[in-house]
């Protein structure tokens, strides 16, 4: 199998994280500003969850970087990992940060402050909401353009804050035409739900990533590479399994070919689907092709013209999906596209997956 070489999307991931982390920094100071000029508990609390954004975006530079360098003799699949670690420390950091703000908040309901310059604080939580909306949109974009899980966390994170500020606008909004000050901490409170609500989905992303759960949109893209570029004899892709290393993708699949092909006309099939794969998922992408010999369960299904060990005549191909390549076995692939109830028995043993 060929290595994949280092992409040039690690420097370009680095590049963005490190705006990110700048971009932040600028909305801190904004948001304090704006506090310290209203007097606003809301415009305070969206304060406190920006700088648990400065802090995440500054790991998710650390973790792109490492992320992006190739792999070594103490790490063989590569060090992406470690940008799940990137998204878990977003989440846990949004939940501290929802605490600090409830912490401040529900005191100020009781007794709230005086709220002053209403004007100014709505019109600068409204233009930081565009700009922290259009800034999170990018990095989400670029993201997964970059398959750098960090990245599109961070822009989440980003989407959110917007959404926050977007919510202060209302609150000081509310303040100002009601004349009712508790408003702006109950909003503060309600932000500290919603920001509690953003890490507890953040940090499912991370557990996802790191325990490589499933992920059928992934499989059925796979499915739909290896159709297009089905060759006669390929049968019953199944027990694939992806690895998401970060900005990698390390698939591994078993494929059916005919039990008489030689071994150079079965590695000439594997290297076809590598760089199929490649060429779908970028130059980091590693995929390892298990070959098995057909029995006579596939006779129906294959396409080879002109077979000598044939012992069924063929009735079709059939459809890959991504439910389909990840059953276990061989007949329980067949099975699943099929439509039967249960796996299809051989005419003879078969003891291959």
């Amino acid at each position: 199998m060929s290595t994949p070489a280092a992409p040039a999307t690690g420097t370009a991931s680095v590049r963005i994280a490190l705006a990110a982390v700048a971009f932040s920094v600028l909305l801190l100071a904004a948001k304090l500003l704006l506090a310290w000029i209203t007097g606003s508990t809301a415009i305070l609390s969206d304060g406190i969850e920006s700088s648990a954004n400065v802090l995440t975006s500054a790991f998710a530079a650390f973790a792109a970087w490492l992320g992006s360098r190739p792999r070594d003799a103490d790490h063989p699949y590569g060090h992406g990992k470690v940008e799940y670690f990137s998204v878990a420390l977003e989440g846990v950091l949004l939940s501290v940060a929802a605490v600090l703000i409830a912490i401040v908040a529900i005191p100020r309901v009781l007794d709230p402050p005086d709220v002053t310059a209403l004007d100014v604080g709505a019109i600068g939580m409204a233009l930081i909401a565009l700009v922290t909306a259009a800034g999170a949109r990018f990095l989400v974009r670029r993201g997964r353009t970059l398959q750098s899980p960090a990245l599109e966390a961070d822009g989440k994170h980003l989407m959110a804050d917007a959404i926050t500020s977007s919510g202060v606008f209302v609150g000081i909004t509310l303040v100002h035409v009601t004349g009712l000050p508790v408003l702006d901490p109950l909003v503060a409170v309600l932000i500290a739900g919603l920001i509690l609500f953003n890490a507890v989905r953040i940090l499912r992303q991370a557990i996802a990533g790191l325990m490589d759960e499933a992920d059928p949109v992934l499989l059925d893209d796979i499915a739909r590479v290896l159709e297009e570029h089905r060759q006669p004899g390929w049968l019953a892709p199944h027990l694939t399994r992806v690895h998401r290393l970060g900005q990698a993708v390390h698939i591994d699949l078993h494929l059916v070919l005919p039990r008489y092909w030689s071994i150079d006309r079965g590695h000439d099939a594997a290297t076809v689907i590598e760089k199929a794969m490649q060429q779908r998922f970028g130059t980091r992408n590693e995929t390892m092709v298990h070959m098995e010999p057909c029995t006579p369960i596939s006779c129906p299904y294959c396409d080879v013209e002109d077979c000598p060990v044939r012992e069924s005549p063929f009735s079709g191909t059939l459809p890959w999906s991504g439910e389909s390549i990840r059953r276990g076995s061989r007949a329980e692939a067949i099975a699943h596209t099929t439509g039967e109830g249960k796996a299809p028995r051989a005419p003879a043993p078969d003891t291959l997956r």
